[in-house]
């Protein structure tokens, strides 16, 4: 069932939630040279994030994705337009805000480099206009 709703909501555009763990973490940061959590932690000597979610869609082959902080900032997202299907995103809140990337500003990044088994989907979004009207990083 978690494999046709994924199918789903990938096919038809369909923005979602969810989250990459720690390990792709560090290779998104390598990719876009910003600090998403793993190296600016480790600098500090405290321990690196787990994991970090976003708002995403699928775009053909590419997946287009807007990290997500829960630090307050200039773009606010309610989550609470999201389906959590599974309990391993139950830690995710329903106040988020657009990350921002040091070098970049805020925006959305179009990775074509991810497959679908590099991040957990949660659910289905509705409703989030905001993330459109953020630049698209082309990566």
């Amino acid at each position: 069932m978690e494999e046709i709703y994924r199918q789903i909501v990938e096919e038809r555009g369909y923005k979602f939630l969810g989250f990459f763990h720690q390990e792709k973490l560090r290779f998104l940061e390598e990719l876009l040279d910003t600090d998403l959590g793993i190296r600016g932690r480790e600098a500090k000597g405290e321990p690196p994030r787990n994991r970090r979610p976003f708002i995403g869609r699928r775009l053909g082959d590419s997946l287009e994705v807007c990290f997500l902080t829960e630090n307050k900032k200039k773009y606010k997202i309610t989550l609470d337009v999201c389906e959590k299907m599974t309990s391993s995103c139950s830690w995710i809140g329903d106040r988020s805000y657009a990350f921002y990337d040091q070098k970049r500003g805020y925006g959305r990044y179009l990775f074509k480099v991810l497959g679908e088994g590099d991040y957990v989907l949660c659910g289905r979004c509705d409703d989030l206009e905001i993330i459109d009207k953020l630049r698209i990083f082309e990566i």
